[in-house]
């Protein structure tokens, strides 16, 4: 199946971040900051979070920026590329990567590394420039422009001098490290999809954006728990042009309305781990705001789902519940006070934009 819509504006109200703590600019250092915190600088502060990778997929990046949503102003620090050496991974960053944060009005700071630490043949440990960080943050506490300016802004950069310092950092790691990276050409078809314009480096992303999509189409991650074989593919334009490949793990059609459904699911715990639950509900926000929603070209209502399964659950609930089922399921799947908490939070979240949590028991 493949679910297509249109992202006009977003809202979304967050009730399950988490309370972030507060650092002075004078004191900042991104490399030994938290992975979100709040920045402060004469009285005007922003929620700041940071990737380790421009890949989406790697290290929960999407948790992160969740847990900043609580605040008006925000920015996220994501690294250009991540070359763990000849004989790890390596990410560039994407186009619709960029583009997603300026839907979530979320500034955007491409950093590169200089750092890390070898380990064998490969290197770990990265570390961003830390004056070029903070000499953007500098000037976007300074400045405070319109997310999606400032985001493209970034993204010039990269076409008047920011890469050559990606490169350099590289240069300098292998130095330090003696470890070998991947040779030049994965970075020169890089600098070419934006020698002309940012549009060549848009469609060259939106090519790789597509080849995931269907690479994880055909996939079942060991975190999911499907009760059928159903997934889809969901493509999303926006007002602006953009144009966003998802695959939703499980769908379900009843009575004209689709359920999107995003699957958790761990082996050994009660509930699944937070992190991978918040990176389940930041999809939330871009299917909740979809509209124009048609499943393989049919019309239909939606609605955003994520389901929660455990093989340790005997019992099952969904936000349909009333808060007496609430405190019997707690009871009969033996669950802490924390994840009551959890669950009471979830459920507030889910009813306060139409979204729907479903916990039960899966293999």
């Amino acid at each position: 199946m493949e679910i297509t819509g249109t992202i006009n504006s977003i809202t979304y109200s967050v009730q399950c971040a988490e309370k972030l703590r507060t650092i002075a600019f004078d004191t900042f250092d991104i490399n030994t900051s938290p992975p979100a915190c709040v920045v402060t600088s004469g009285g005007t502060g922003l929620a700041l979070s940071k990737w380790v990778s421009p890949k989406r997929t790697r290290s929960y990046p999407y948790e992160r920026v969740y847990n900043t949503l609580q605040y008006p102003m925000r920015v996220t620090v994501i690294p250009v590329l991540k070359d763990e050496g000849a004989s790890g991974e390596r990410d560039f960053l994407q186009w619709d990567t960029v583009m997603l944060m300026s839907l979530l009005d979320v500034h955007v700071i491409l950093g590169y590394y200089n750092r890390a630490t070898a380990r064998g043949n490969k290197v770990s440990n990265f570390m961003f420039d830390a004056v070029h960080v903070g000499k953007q943050l500098k000037e976007l506490l300074s400045s405070k422009p319109q997310a999606r300016e400032w985001n493209i802004a970034q993204l010039q950069q990269l076409q008047s001098g920011l890469l050559e310092r990606v490169v350099e950092g590289y240069t300098t790691i292998a130095q330090q490290t003696g470890v070998a990276f991947h040779d030049n050409a994965g970075i020169e078809q890089f600098r070419r999809s934006m020698h002309d314009n940012l549009e060549t480096f848009m469609e060259f992303s939106r090519k790789k954006s597509v080849q995931a999509q269907n690479r994880e189409f055909n996939t079942i991650q060991p975190k999911e728990a499907l009760s059928s074989a159903t997934k889809a593919k969901v493509t999303i334009h926006d007002a602006w042009g953009g144009l966003y490949y998802f695959t939703v793990d499980e769908v379900s059609v009843e009575d004209n309305t689709v359920y999107m459904i995003e699957d958790k699911h761990t082996v050994h715990g009660v509930i699944p781990n937070i992190s991978d639950i918040k990176d389940g509900l930041l999809k939330m926000i871009f299917y909740k705001n979809m509209t124009g929603v048609a499943a393989d070209g049919i019309p239909m209502k939606h609605i955003p789902t994520v389901a929660l399964t455990s093989r340790r659950l005997v019992t099952s609930i969904t936000t349909a519940d009333n808060s007496a089922n609430i405190v019997q399921f707690v009871a009969e799947n033996n669950l802490k006070p924390a994840q009551q908490q959890l669950i009471e939070h979830l459920f507030k979240e889910a009813q306060a934009n139409g979204i729907e949590i479903r916990l039960h028991h899966a293999e």
